[in-house]
C-alpha cells in the first residue's frame, strides 16, 4: 500500500493523455518489515493509457429470444444481452407480448462517447408467442361416479399439466354434451371447442371430440346379505300357487335372480337356489364372489276335515240335452280337487249312484269322515 501511483483509470484515455504509474521500493521495505528487501533503492515508471472499446451493434450484442414462446397468460418480454453496464437502450415494436402471435422488436443503443466507438445498427428481432396446443387426454372430466340408479352428469373439472391462465380459458370455451349416463360402464362424452388465438385443438383452430372417456363404477353388492320369504313349512294347495320360496325383494331391489328348486308341485322336501340372472341391470353390480345362501325348504300336507264335505246336488234335474255332473264341494263350495268318481255324469233321465273316492297321493292328511255315496236324479 502506497508504493504505487498513477496505476488504475476507468474511462478511456488517449495516448497523448498517458499516464505513468511508478512503484517505489523504498514504501515496500517501510510497509512490509517481515521481509528482507535489498539495499538497492528502486522506482519503477511505465506509461499507460485505456483506448476506446469498439463496437459493432449488429454483431456485438444478441436478442435474448432463442425460440418461440407458448402462450401461458403470461406477458414474454425480448431483450439485448451483453450491453455494457452504462449503455442506453431505447425499444421499439412489440417486445413485450402475452397472447399469441408474430411480433417484431427494435432496439436503439446508446453508448457512452468516452469509452466506445459504435458502428452499424441492432437488427430487429421476428419473434413468435405460439398457441398453447391441447390435446384430449388433457382433459380432465368428473371421477368417482358409482351406480345409484339415477341419471349422472359429468362435468370438465380442469385441464391438466397446463397454466392456470390456459385452463380458465379452455373452460370458458369448451361444450359439453353426451355427459349424462344411469347404467355403470365406459361412456364418451362430446368435447366442442372453439377458435382462440391463444390455443390449438391437437393442431386445429377448432375441435369437435366425441370420444372423451368417463365412466361410472359399478355398485359393490353383497349377495350373502340376502334372505329369503320363507320363514316355516309351507301347507299344500291343490292349485300350487304358494308353493315356491323367493328372496325378500326389499334388500334386493332391482336385481334379477334366477333360481332353481324354489317352486315345488307336491309335499316334499326341497333346496331352493338363486344366482344373478343374465339381465341387464346387473351389468351394474359388482357381487364379487358372493353367493345368495342356499334355503332348505319344506312343503308339508293340507289337513282336510272330511266332515266340511258335500254333494254339490241339491235336488233332481230337469233333462235338457246337456251333461249334468255331481262331486263334493268343501265348506266354501268349491269343488274339490282331491277326489275322484264313478257314476256322476249322466246327460238322461235317470236315477244314478255316484261315488266319491279320496286321493292318496301323501298331499292329504284326511280327518273326520264324509258320505261317498250318493243317489241322483234327471
Amino acid at each position: 500500500e502506497g508504493a504505487y501511483s498513477d496505476n488504475s483509470a476507468t474511462n478511456a484515455f488517449a495516448r497523448e493523455n498517458a499516464l505513468t504509474a511508478r512503484i517505489d521500493v523504498n514504501v515496500l521495505r517501510t510497509n512490509n518489515p517481515n521481509y528482507d528487501f535489498d539495499t538497492t533503492d528502486f522506482v519503477a515508471e511505465c506509461e499507460w493509457w485505456i483506448e476506446k472499446r469498439v463496437v459493432n451493434l449488429e454483431d456485438d450484442f444478441a436478442w435474448n429470444y432463442t425460440s418461440p414462446f407458448t402462450f401461458s397468460g403470461s406477458e414474454f418480454t425480448v431483450a439485448l444481452t451483453g450491453l455494457p453496464a452504462d449503455a442506453q437502450v431505447q425499444y421499439g415494436g412489440t417486445y413485450s407480448a402475452t397472447n399469441a402471435g408474430a411480433y417484431t422488436a427494435t432496439a436503439t443503443v446508446t453508448l457512452n462517447s468516452e469509452n466506445y466507438i459504435s458502428t452499424g445498427t441492432v437488427a430487429p428481432l421476428n419473434w413468435t408467442v405460439n398457441p398453447y396446443n391441447i390435446v384430449r387426454g388433457d382433459i380432465v372430466l368428473t371421477s368417482g361416479l358409482v351406480y345409484n340408479r339415477a341419471p349422472q352428469t359429468v362435468s370438465i373439472v380442469t385441464l391438466s399439466n397446463a397454466p392456470v391462465a390456459v385452463r380458465e380459458l379452455f373452460l370458458s370455451l369448451a361444450q359439453i354434451s353426451n355427459n349424462t349416463a344411469t347404467n355403470a360402464g365406459t361412456h364418451y362424452a362430446t368435447v366442442a371447442l372453439s377458435a382462440n388465438v391463444n390455443l390449438t385443438y391437437e393442431g386445429a383452430a377448432t375441435a369437435e371430440w366425441n370420444n372423451i372417456e368417463w365412466s361410472i363404477a359399478k355398485l359393490s353388492f353383497d349377495l350373502s346379505r340376502l334372505t329369503w320369504d320363507y320363514t316355516s313349512p309351507i301347507v299344500y294347495d291343490e292349485d300350487h300357487s304358494n308353493l315356491a320360496v323367493y328372496v325378500n325383494a326389499g334388500a334386493l331391489g332391482e336385481i334379477v335372480l334366477r333360481y332353481t328348486g324354489n317352486t315345488a308341485t307336491a309335499v316334499g322336501q326341497f333346496t331352493a337356489t338363486a344366482v344373478p340372472a343374465d339381465d341387464a341391470v346387473n351389468d351394474n353390480y359388482d357381487f364379487g364372489t358372493t353367493q345368495v345362501p342356499a334355503l332348505n325348504w319344506q312343503v308339508v300336507p293340507k289337513t282336510v276335515d272330511l266332515g266340511t264335505l258335500t254333494w254339490n246336488y241339491t235336488g233332481a234335474y230337469s233333462y235338457n240335452g246337456n251333461e249334468f255332473r255331481v262331486f263334493l264341494v268343501n265348506s266354501e263350495g268349491v269343488e274339490v280337487k282331491y277326489a275322484s268318481y264313478t257314476g256322476n255324469t249322466a246327460t238322461l233321465a235317470g236315477t244314478y249312484n255316484a261315488t266319491a273316492a279320496l286321493t292318496a297321493n301323501g298331499n292329504y292328511v284326511y280327518t273326520g269322515s264324509f258320505a261317498p255315496n250318493l243317489e241322483w236324479t234327471i
